[in-house]
């Protein structure tokens, strides 16, 4: 059930990215950083293990906690191969997933399986609530999946 508009976002799991074996030659892993972010809160995060292809990733996390306060307009970005700085956007990632928090019930665990998109615009695509209609007026292509467990903890945290 949906409720709050403050609270924390929760990443519990190790985040994992496969990316298609259609995509490997033209979007590799290796050496890849990744960004996550709300709208109030960004954090990097480090300990990827890239498995010998290159086509998969994981970053093993205890639990990433991001603080948002306008839930029900923010996403919860993943910027893989952030260049250029630190924080939403400020180098264009290679790649990005977009997760909306509005879609997160309240306190409970949900398993998250997004879309890694490339675009030539990623500040345009990360603005933008990916579903079918999307493509019809963004040029971005899906290169894999980012995998993950996700809580949004609701009302405010003294933590």
């Amino acid at each position: 059930m949906l409720g709050w508009d403050t609270g924390t976002v929760e990443i519990i799991n190790p985040i994992e990215v496969n990316i298609d074996a259609e995509q490997q030659s033209s979007f590799a892993l290796s050496k890849q950083t990744l960004v996550v972010s709300t709208t109030d809160s960004t954090e990097k995060i480090g300990n990827a293990a890239v498995d010998g292809d290159n086509a998969h990733i994981s970053w093993n996390v205890d639990t990433v906690r991001l603080p948002v306060y306008s839930r029900y307009s923010s996403s919860l970005t993943f910027e893989i191969g952030a260049k250029g700085g630190f924080g939403p956007l400020k180098g264009q990632p290679a790649a990005l997933a977009i997760l909306w928090l509005q879609d997160i019930p309240d306190d409970e665990v949900v398993d998250v399986k997004l879309p890694i998109l490339v675009a030539k615009d990623m500040r345009q695509v990360r603005q933008n609530y990916i579903n079918e209609h999307t493509r019809k007026g963004h040029d971005y292509k899906t290169v894999g999946w980012l995998i993950t467990k996700v809580r949004v903890d609701k009302g405010l945290d003294p933590v």
